[in-house]
């Protein structure tokens, strides 16, 4: 009886996992393979492509073990993910990237908890973009923002500063400075005071950022931004940011609301 076949090493695994996950539409896949073998996959798709994606990615693997953390969704985010992804993390990806989340961790938030979007810089000073698309396919731009009125900023020494924030802000972040935004305990503020509250509808949204080392927007966004129309000239901003040589990287996640 012939021997049975030798997995593929991990270099070899890595890069047919990397095509796998480059060809999915409407998904963000990052991960990587570890020396023995193992795979590490997460992420976000659209949730009717959920089980295409993990029939591709477990051909590419043959019998490798996979640990999923793939987050799924029904919304109007598919134009969004086409627009960050070239700039976006991906499947064993080595350039530097964005943290990004929320100051309560789990991505579920309830009827009239605050919005506090946390946010690691990578290994450049640079500025932030940080919007919220809503499963309506409402936007609302939370940094630089008139509502985003106060910043807690720590940086890798461990430098911490609470600061006020008047009108646009288009302030430059250390390089690996944690940002939280509007957070009302480090304010000091009442909750309804500062920042977004959950609100109806409900459902899973996805906040969005963009790290780079100059502004993407100098002049801002409009208050009455559409999502269509931010997210066409943020794909014009990243295209033109990326052919003059600026480090960009971006990042979405999903966010869960329901009532209380």
């Amino acid at each position: 009886m012939p021997p049975p076949p030798q997995p593929p090493s991990p270099a070899r695994l890595r890069a047919a996992l990397q095509a796998a996950a480059g060809g999915i539409p409407c998904a963000i896949i990052e991960g990587d393979v570890a020396q023995n073998g193992s795979v590490t996959l997460a992420g976000i798709a659209r949730r009717e492509s959920e089980p295409a994606v993990r029939r591709l990615i477990g051909e590419a693997s043959g019998n490798a073990p996979i640990a999923w953390r793939l987050a799924a969704f029904d919304g109007p985010f598919c134009q969004t993910l086409d627009v960050i992804r070239p700039a976006a993390r991906q499947f064993a990806g080595t350039a530097p990237d964005v943290q990004f989340g929320l100051k309560s961790g789990p991505f579920k938030l309830h009827e009239n908890d605050n919005i506090v979007p946390r946010f690691v810089m990578p290994d450049y000073a640079g500025y932030a973009q940080v919007s919220y698309i809503a499963g309506d396919g409402t936007l609302v731009h939370l940094y630089p923002s008139d509502q985003a009125l106060h910043l807690d900023i720590t940086t890798p020494a461990g430098k911490r500063q609470g600061l006020p924030v008047a009108g646009m802000d288009f302030r430059q972040f250390p390089a690996g400075a944690t940002v939280y935004i509007a957070d009302p305990v480090a304010c000091g503020c009442k909750p309804e005071e500062l920042g977004w509250q959950v609100a109806p509808p409900y459902g899973v949204d996805m906040m969005v950022i963009a790290v780079s080392s100059q502004p993407l927007f100098p002049q801002g966004r409009p208050a009455n931004d559409t999502a269509d129309t931010y997210l066409r000239d943020l794909q014009a901003a990243l295209e033109r940011a990326m052919r003059r040589g600026l480090r960009v990287n971006t990042r979405a996640v999903l966010v869960e609301t329901e009532a209380r």
